[in-house]
């Protein structure tokens, strides 16, 4: 395996951990969690709906983490996951500053790194040249 590919490894059991501690904490106590971070907007169904979705991307991270290559739609997902939330979250922050509580700071910049990590660990194939093909199925030819 390329170390490209093992440090996707590794970035994908992190996002694992941290989704899937998240993903626990709004699903069982999302009310305790709003008052911890001070969260004045608090709304119960919003916030399990947010941790179910976290715990599918701690699930797909999960599965990813066998075959990083393999699996690449997986993170596919996750930049596209993560670039949405960290735009949402920084309008929210530009516009509505005076509202919005200063945990959203740390969402915004844990999807802004977790992005950057998926994009610079992105997965490549097995190696370069006759070995890629080989990966794609298809078989290189000895020319004499």
């Amino acid at each position: 395996m390329p170390a490209r590919n093992r440090y996707a490894q590794y970035v994908l059991w992190l996002h694992a951990v941290v989704s899937g501690v998240f993903a626990i904490l709004l699903l069982v106590s999302a009310g305790r969690l709003s008052v911890w971070v001070d969260w004045p907007w608090f709304d119960p169904t919003m916030a399990k709906m947010l941790g179910a979705a976290l715990l599918a991307l701690c699930v797909g991270s999960l599965l990813a983490t066998r075959d990083p290559f393999k699996y690449r739609v997986v993170i596919q997902m996750e930049i596209v996951y993560t670039v949405a939330t960290a735009v949402a979250v920084l309008y929210r922050l530009l516009r509505f500053s005076s509202t919005t509580p200063d945990f959203t700071w740390a969402v915004f910049a844990s999807c802004a790194i977790f992005c950057l990590l998926f994009s610079v660990t992105y997965p490549s194939a097995v190696g370069a040249g006759g070995e890629a093909a080989a990966a794609r199925g298809i078989t290189a030819q000895r020319v004499e």
